[in-house]
């Protein structure tokens, strides 16, 4: 897609507690699916259940939203093309992101294991971890690059799109909030806020989510890959190479924004929507809130 230079931000939009609230409503109903529908899932067989997790539980719902609001669906969510350099580019941010993820992991996780006790998570994630190379192809695809497109459209391109209305980069850090509270896992919450400020960046600077769902899937990727060699996941990898992964991602991120600084930054066209989901169905899911 061809990109023209523009101003270096758009101007911040009116906030909207209404607009607000259907992102708490839309992100809650996605949880209470995973909490049922894919939990059940899961338990038949872990790859089907996370195919049906991504698709009909967390993108299916933001498409439905978009619709609710009554915009063009890939519009709305910014599924446009880029050019092939900044997608080469996203890449990479995905593959080094990991290191810098790892090194805030384990500077923060000796904190949360002071009040939380040990990490457990990591023992059921080495359980899951495939066995051969062929297993690892498939749990790539989905748990890769299923979570990449599937949950930056629902965060970057649904969430994001909506909370811009609070101003651009207000909208970046509080769905980078959003997305790390969304997985339920306080030891990783750090370094999963950290990787959603860097995909709500790359949205911003040229306006798609594509660049974000590359980094995103790339990102999960290496951690696969690289937990799936060293047969674990806390604190995989040798910590020099983690180190110098950390560092290269710094000055890649940096080259990334200084590249992109001329492109048009245009605001997604869910702050201009009019349509927000009903009363009846914000109340039905404060109650259901209510009683959990």
């Amino acid at each position: 897609m061809a990109m023209t230079s523009g101003a270096d931000s758009p101007a911040a939009l009116p906030a909207s507690g209404r607009q607000a609230g259907d992102v708490y409503v839309l992100l809650f109903i996605c949880l209470l699916l995973m909490a049922t529908v894919g939990a059940a899932a899961q338990v038949v067989s872990l790859p089907l259940g996370l195919s049906v997790t991504e698709i009909f539980l967390i993108l299916l719902p933001a498409v439905l939203y978009v619709r609710r609001k009554r915009l063009p669906v890939a519009g709305a969510l910014r599924w446009r093309s880029v050019p092939a350099g900044i997608a080469v580019r996203s890449a990479v941010l995905g593959v080094l992101g990991w290191g810098m993820a790892m090194l805030l992991y384990l500077a923060t996780a000796w904190a949360v294991e002071g009040v939380l006790g040990p990490d457990r998570s990591s023992e059921f994630l080495v359980k899951a971890l495939p066995s051969s190379f062929g297993q690892l192809v498939v749990f790539l695809v989905v748990a890769a690059v299923l979570p990449g497109v599937c949950e930056e459209t629902l965060f970057r391109g649904a969430v994001q799109g909506t909370l811009e209305k609070k101003g651009l980069w207000r909208g970046v850090v509080y769905t980078a909030v959003l997305f790390a509270a969304f997985h339920l896992d306080p030891w990783r919450f750090l370094p999963a806020a950290a990787l959603g400020v860097v995909n709500g960046l790359l949205v911003v600077r040229t306006s798609s989510t594509l660049p974000a769902m590359i980094c995103h899937a790339c990102n999960n990727g290496t951690a696969l890959t690289v937990a799936f060699v060293y047969g674990g996941w806390s604190g995989a990898g040798p910590q020099v190479v983690v180190g110098v992964l950390g560092v290269l991602f710094v000055a890649a991120l940096a080259e990334f924004l200084q590249r992109t600084r001329g492109l048009e930054r245009r605001p997604s066209p869910l702050t201009a929507a009019a349509g927000g989901l009903s009363r009846r169905l914000k109340w039905i899911v404060g109650v259901a809130a209510a009683g959990l």
